[in-house]
């Protein structure tokens, strides 16, 4: 499934300047490490609690293929059914914080982003896409799960709106991200050019809001009002229309494990990875088509 409003995939192809380099693969390597401790700690965290917290995107795209991490990927992509994650947010200070920061829609001390985003404390990493306002830190992402309405018509007319939102987000992040460098590296393509303008007039058209709030408005206008037969992360790489599926995909989840650590997966990971990968998601691609993932520093 093509994204062509995905930085990374342009991200891979540029000369981001001085100071910005691909991790080596012992950094790789140590980074998985981390993610995995954090992940850890936070799955038996909601296990206490009663919350489920389940693999899905290109994590567990990697522990089907891969039995693991995809060797080259640089973050986790875990997800939680929505009274679950914003229980998770409640629970935070009192399980998790004396280790970990928390930026979140709706968590007193605000957000990075418009899903959950923990942090270990003890680590250092400037990722080159990182807005301004992300802590410098190692991370785990989080997707909230949201049942979507009954009706083709009310489904689509939902995902618009979710979709709009999210764009005007995501375009203010990248206005604070985007150097001479990457702005380059888009006009250098016409699709590259025409990302570039709409997200530029994007976050000059929301420049008023105040970017918590457009965070907060995003994850509002995700939210279900009770189980319906499709559910989606609006939050994910192809947003709430393209990332929508089944619900008897999500549920009822399964036991499972993840590089020796207890975890939870979908109930059909099959559909799930050929909805979003593609049939032949169990194809290893080429070095020329896999994400690079570039740096200013780390210390872990």
């Amino acid at each position: 499934m093509a994204n062509d409003f995905s930085m990374k995939s342009y991200l891979n192809r540029m000369d981001l300047g001085e100071g910005v380099r691909p991790l080596t693969g012992e950094e790789l390597l140590k980074l998985q490490e981390v993610m995995l401790e954090i992940y850890g700690d936070v799955f038996d965290a909601c296990e206490r609690n009663g919350l489920r917290l389940f693999l899905q995107g290109g994590t567990l795209l990697g522990k089907v293929r891969h039995g693991g991490f995809i060797p080259w990927d640089d973050d986790m992509d875990l997800g939680m059914m929505r009274p679950h994650y914003n229980k998770l947010i409640r629970i935070f200070d009192s399980e998790l914080r004396e280790k970990y920061i928390l930026r979140a829609p709706g968590y007193h001390e605000g957000t990075v982003t418009r899903f959950i985003n923990i942090y270990k404390k003890d680590s250092y990493l400037d990722k080159v896409d990182m807005p301004k306002r992300a802590p410098r830190k190692v991370g785990i992402d989080i997707f909230p799960i949201d049942f979507c309405p009954d009706g083709k018509l009310l489904r689509t007319i939902k995902g618009v709106e979710c979709n709009g939102i999210v764009f005007l987000s995501s375009s203010r992040d990248f206005r604070e991200f985007c150097t001479p460098e990457i702005r380059e590296g888009l006009l250098k393509t016409p699709k590259g050019t025409v990302n570039y303008f709409l997200r530029q007039a994007a976050a000059g058209l929301s420049r008023p809001l105040p970017i918590d709030l457009l965070f907060n408005l995003a994850d509002k206008a995700a939210r279900g009002r009770g189980r319906t037969d499709f559910c989606t992360s609006s939050m994910g790489r192809w947003h709430y229309l393209g990332e929508m599926q089944k619900t008897s995909t999500f549920l009822p989840l399964k036991r499972s494990e993840f590089c020796g650590k207890r975890a939870w997966t979908l109930h059909d990971e099959d559909a799930y990875l050929r909805h979003n990968y593609g049939p032949d998601y169990m194809e290893i691609p080429p070095k020329s088509k896999r994400e690079m993932h570039f740096i200013k520093k780390i210390s872990l």
